[in-house]
């Protein structure tokens, strides 16, 4: 009896819920569990204070935004009903003067209009004063709500920001779906002999199974990093006569007691170049990975960039002669910080090569000895005056221009052009790209015709519009330079409707761009202009070698064996 009753009870279900809580009481009391669930709510609550600081510093700025803004409102209408009140007297004394007969009096005439002069005055004086307050009004109106989507405020700088998502709802589920097959890791090729797992037990010597066709086959991928050091000694020797010493020569390279592969070099160029990681991590990584036994110096690390410029100088020779002979070039510029100040770097790129210029200046000299210089194809650039005078034609890129035309629908609500020039520079570029994944290489003249007509209805729209409502340019004067610009530079805007090839926006140079921006801030920034050059350089090969499928560790490697 007492079996079967030890029997039905590891049988009964309550059995493994009291396993299970027996074992979550273990984890208590030896503390892992504890530990584990401190440190979370340690976790959670430092991320907590983070949020809570950052809120009330919104709410703070919020709130001093909002007392200014009640201010100026509240000074509006005091304007508003001095001035309704001012009117009423000027026009109650009018038909006072009217009906009186002392109004033939020439004196009380003459006093009577000094008297409606000086009110004159008053109400121009507080209809002045008016637009004043409403101009203040709508610039910082137009102050608050600026931010990425609107004006060319990076998104670095919107901490609040929200990334687009224009996948529509499906209403399902997040995660894969039925049906979906799945993304699997690939198999690798075997770097060893294949381990062959003996048959189970189960299997051996037992005719009721048999060997089929079918395999199962599992990696594991391993990474390790091995230092390899290789010794070359040379025995000394001394000439009787002329005492003069002689040894055997070493392998090229080997010119200091100790001399770093170019593997070494790479690995950590890469880091540093690439991976924006400043000089005390890399020689702290590096020594980590080789348990203390290699510990690069800042200064070899600094002089690493200096070596790869003045060995890849004749790729750059080669990236700049492909990028002369494309059709079209991509320019930006972008701040950088060198030595605590600011300084310019220029960027050029199109899909053959990409160069980059420390400039330390903006302007026509800022372009002097770079590609753009001698360019004789279709710039692409963000309308800055200064690129207008490289290249044989310009594209400017429709992208900033949305911005700008989204700044606008938010501080003149009460125009409607901005929102339909928006939406309609939004086709175009669909249409376009549709285009091209059809094969088409150019559109027919009669689409051209009406893509123009329906752009200048558009701008000839905005043009009513603050014909009726002239705009503030004391204040706030951003979308009617917009609609200025736009009518101005219309062949620029629309250039790409002639050639499909060219894009209609800058996006490639802003991406290499924001990499220089990340470089500076994350690394520590630059010492010198030359130093700054040598990165320009170093990123130069990289990403025009990753355009044609090479790597960058491999353009590291292959340039650092260089002599």
């Amino acid at each position: 009896m007492n079996r079967v009753f030890v029997n039905k009870c590891l049988q009964c279900p309550k059995q493994s819920e009291l396993i299970s809580l027996r074992a979550s009481v273990k984890r208590f009391e030896d503390g892992r569990q504890y530990k584990k669930l401190s440190d979370e709510l340690n976790k959670a609550q430092r991320k907590l204070e983070k949020s809570e600081k950052e809120r009330h510093e919104l709410i703070t700025e919020n709130h001093i935004l909002r007392t200014e803004n009640r201010q100026l409102i509240r000074s509006l209408s005091i304007a508003e009903q001095d001035y309704d009140t001012l009117l009423n007297l000027y026009e109650n004394t009018r038909d006072l003067l009217n009906e009186a007969d002392i109004f033939q009096s020439e004196d009380f005439f003459l006093i009577m209009e000094n008297v409606v002069a000086e009110l004159n005055d008053t109400v121009l004086s507080v209809m002045k004063e008016n637009e004043d307050l409403k101009g203040q009004n709508a610039k910082l109106r137009a102050q608050i709500t600026k931010d990425n989507t609107n004006s060319s405020i990076p998104s670095s700088q919107c901490p609040n920001h929200k990334t687009p998502n224009n996948r529509e709802k499906t209403g399902r589920k997040a995660g894969a779906q039925k049906g979906h097959k799945g993304h699997r890791r690939k198999h690798l090729e075997p770097t060893e002999e294949i381990h062959r797992l003996a048959p189970p037990h189960i299997v051996v010597n037992n005719p009721d199974y048999y060997k089929t066709d079918q395999k199962i086959v599992k990696q594991l991928i391993r990474i390790s990093l091995q230092l390899e050091v290789i010794q070359y000694e040379a025995d000394v020797y001394r000439h009787h006569k002329s005492r003069k010493k002689v040894h055997a020569a070493f392998p090229e390279g080997m010119v200091n007691d100790v001399e770093y592969d170019a593997s070494v070099c790479a690995f950590i160029s890469l880091l540093h170049s690439h991976g924006n990681m400043s000089y005390d991590k890399i020689i702290e990584v590096i020594s980590e990975l080789t348990d203390g036994k290699l510990t690069p110096s800042k200064g070899m690390i600094a002089d690493l960039e200096k070596k790869f410029s003045k060995r890849s100088e004749e790729d750059r020779k080669q990236i700049f002669n492909r990028m002369l002979v494309y059709p079209y070039m991509h320019i930006d510029g972008t701040t950088v910080r060198v030595n605590g100040k600011n300084g310019q770097v220029l960027i050029e790129t199109s899909p053959v090569g990409t160069l980059l210029y420390h400039t330390g200046i903006k302007g026509d000299k800022a372009v002097m000895g770079t590609a753009a210089e001698e360019y004789d194809g279709i710039s692409i650039h963000d309308g800055e005056s200064t690129f207008f005078h490289y290249g044989k034609e310009h594209q400017c890129c429709l992208v900033h221009e949305l911005r700008y035309l989204k700044g606008s629908m938010d501080n003149e609500p009460h125009l409607t052009w901005a929102s339909l020039m928006r939406e309609y520079l939004q086709f175009l570029m669909h249409y376009i790209n549709t285009a091209k994944e059809e094969g088409r290489k150019e559109l027919t003249d009669q689409d051209k015709i009406v893509f123009e007509e329906q752009y200048d209805q558009i701008l000839d729209l905005a043009e009513r519009e603050y014909t009726e409502h002239p705009p503030n340019l004391k204040y706030y004067n951003d979308g009617y330079k917009t609609m200025k610009r736009l009518r101005k530079r219309k062949e620029q805007y629309l250039l790409f409707l002639s050639d499909l090839s060219i894009p209609c926006q800058n996006n490639p140079a802003e991406l290499v761009a924001r990499k220089v921006k990340m470089h500076s801030k994350q690394s520590g920034g630059y010492r010198s202009p030359i130093y700054s050059q040598y990165h320009c350089d170093v990123l130069s090969v990289m990403e025009s070698n990753k355009a044609l499928g090479i790597g960058r560790y491999t353009t590291l490697l292959d340039v650092y064996k260089r002599r």
